[in-house]
């Protein structure tokens, strides 16, 4: 009998805080498909927030990098939405980047190289 009451209420003591971490008492009823709302903590009140407001302020910078892609010549439309072509041609754009540097550290290899040799061949004349 000890054990049971030492299970339940070590049971209680872990799933008490959870139950009572979030207020659902006003919660608005019937809400429409797609409509965010907010919990403020000092009015104790739930509140409509306008999701496409949100997402503008959000997706800002989503803007400025489709605009750059653009400007780079990929085919990519100017929605501050991410899409498809807007993965793909960052994606695209971060491979050419990556390919970029690796062929600028190969040259500036080669050219290290070359004064070495150079160096090397005017000692040993």
């Amino acid at each position: 009998m000890k054990n049971y009451i030492s299970i339940i209420s070590i049971l209680l003591l872990f799933l008490s805080p959870n139950i009572y971490s979030q207020n659902f008492n006003k919660v608005p009823k019937k809400p429409n498909q797609g409509d965010v709302f907010c919990y403020n903590n000092e009015t104790k009140e739930w509140t409509k927030i306008d999701s496409e407001l949100y997402k503008i302020k959000k997706e800002g910078k989503l803007e400025s990098l489709q605009y750059k892609l653009k400007n780079l010549n990929y085919d990519v439309d100017i929605t501050n939405c991410i899409d498809k072509k807007t993965i793909e041609a960052f994606e695209a754009e971060k491979i050419r980047l990556k390919n970029e540097k690796k062929i600028n550290r190969k040259s500036e290899r080669l050219k290290q190289k070359a004064k070495r040799k150079k160096r090397q061949i005017n000692k040993e004349t």
